[in-house]
């Protein structure tokens, strides 16, 4: 293969200059003014001294510069390297030193780019950029495209749940391939209007959606930050046909009693959703709200492009928390038993994923990439399943996350589930301590329901009546709110340090 995502986009702006291909709150941009804009782009950053192989970091929210820039990047030969807008300086410091970043674009208004002298590192503004964008240009400038299938296109940096985050390699064909592969699991058209609300800098929306979208000349509209109220009311607006999610954005809304006219939303024919499965319950509050709007679980990491397997509309009635029972086109999935035998019905083991949009390894590293690649381009994905009945796959948990108390195995999700079905509960998060006795403890940290009163001891009653005793939690804690990555999962890393620093509450407060 060696066509690329650049060579696409060229290809649209011939073929369809005058179509609109995104669309953000500042106006409309068609396929062509978005390839001339590109170019335009990419001539400045070889001004600025930028070449093949090079870095440049991104640090923004959903702004039209984010693409602008993606694409200038990959003209020239070099990588983007995303970096999440609501990290620490100290954080967003490590990815710049870890990827060797030459330069980047930033929001001048974002709280981590305050004081940090991001100019004296050679990293220009948003602003700056797009007054590039509007300054007349040559209609017979020459159209740049230095990319090729093998170069580096990507450095996509892992959500650190369990300690520092590792920078996923991909190419330009790893990138074409998670397009295409998403483009025909989800059967994308031209005629889609795809919102993106959920950050652009995560490997989903990057990858699959807004990427997938241009794959197919779509209509992508950009969201600047999700807000419950701006997402429904884009939806409605722009007639959106198909979006991706973290749960908790369709159930925001609900929570918060914004108003959703199901009447308005009859164009949503897909709403895919990711980081965290959702129960038949919850599935039944947001068909009740929303109405049909096409829910499809998700499951995928960034190293696998993000791509995985799919619990579809059609098959999920009944199976819900499932993340499916295979790979979606073009992915290999299998669970395996510690041995490496393949998982029967019933059986519990570790998921692995194989694909063309498999990430080439991480960055810097080739200890921890030996650790998860082999040498068929197997990926260990960490993640604990079992195959019910139908093959249909439900995630327990972590590897790194399993408890071991007392020579039982309790899966963290499993005691996550019991709990989190009480009513007065908002967000629980379950991990293992260590134990003198036991090995591990099992400890539940608890984020109640706003007006709730004292309810550990009814809490500890309904636990009790749904869970063996081994799998209880031995010691329940409390906060205002957990830390979650940008794609709803929960970072135990975090959690644990947080408990064994004393910042968590042993007594619920009234």
């Amino acid at each position: 293969m060696k066509i690329t995502i650049v060579d696409l986009l060229d290809q649209h702006a011939r073929a369809r200059g005058q179509e609109i291909c995104i669309t953000d709150r500042e106006g409309s941009w068609t396929y062509k003014k978005i390839q001339r804009a590109s170019v335009k782009i990419a001539r400045e950053l070889r001004k600025l001294g930028v070449k093949k192989g090079d870095r440049i970091g991104l640090l923004t929210t959903n702004v039209i510069e984010y693409p602008i820039v993606v694409f200038a990047a990959w003209r020239i030969g070099a990588a983007i390297v995303p970096i999440n807008h609501k990290l620490t300086w100290n954080e967003v410091e490590y990815v710049v030193e870890h990827a060797g970043i030459n330069i980047g674009v930033y929001e001048a208004d974002l709280k981590v780019a305050e004081g940090n002298e991001l100019n004296e590192r050679g990293w220009i503004t948003t602003r700056e950029i797009g007054n590039i964008i509007t300054t007349e240009e040559r209609s017979d400038e020459e159209i740049i495209n230095d990319s090729k299938a093998e170069d580096l296109a990507e450095l996509l940096y892992t959500s650190g749940t369990t300690g520092k985050p590792k920078g996923c390699m991909h190419t330009h064909r790893n990138v074409y391939m998670a397009s295409m592969l998403t483009a025909a699991g989800f059967q994308l058209v031209g005629k889609d209007k795809i919102l993106i609300s959920m950050p652009i800098w995560h490997s989903s929306p990057m990858n699959n959606w807004l990427l997938g979208g241009i794959f197919v000349g779509a209509h992508i509209v950009l969201m600047k930050e999700y807000g419950p109220v701006e997402f429904i009311e884009y939806l409605e607006k722009y007639k959106i046909t198909l979006t991706f999610v973290a749960p908790i954005a369709l159930l925001m809304p609900i929570n918060m009693g914004v108003k959703i006219d199901r009447r308005k939303l009859r164009n949503m024919r897909l709403t895919a959703y990711g980081g965290g499965p959702l129960g038949e319950d919850m599935v039944k509050v947001i068909e009740k709200k929303y109405g049909e709007i096409g829910l499809v679980q998700v499951y995928g990491m960034t190293e696998t492009g993000p791509n995985g397997t799919a619990l579809y509309e059609w098959e999920g009635k009944g199976q819900e928390g499932s993340v499916g029972r295979s790979g979606t086109p073009g992915m290999e999935v299998e669970v395996r038993k510690r041995d490496g035998e393949v998982c029967s019905e019933g059986e519990i083991g570790e998921i692995y994923i194989r694909s063309p949009a498999m990430m080439e390894g991480y960055w810097g590293d080739a200890a921890a990439t030996s650790e998860v690649l082999d040498e068929e381009g197997w990926f260990r994905t960490g993640d604990i399943a079992k195959i019910k009945a139908g093959g249909y796959i439900y995630i327990m948990d972590r590897a790194k996350d399993m408890i071991i108390t007392g020579g039982e195995n309790v899966y963290s999700k499993e005691v996550e589930d019991a709990i989190g079905g009480y009513e007065d509960v908002l967000d629980v998060a379950v991990v293992g301590l260590e134990d003198k006795n036991w090995g591990e403890t099992v400890v539940a940290v608890i984020v109640k329901k706003k007006g709730s009163g004292e309810i550990e001891e009814e809490l500890r009653k309904y636990v009790g009546a749904r869970l063996a005793e081994y799998k209880q939690p031995r010691r329940y804690m409390w906060a205002e709110e957990l830390p979650r990555t940008p794609s709803g999962k929960l970072k135990k890393f975090d959690i644990r340090e947080k408990i064994r620093g004393g910042q968590y509450e042993t007594k619920a407060r009234v």
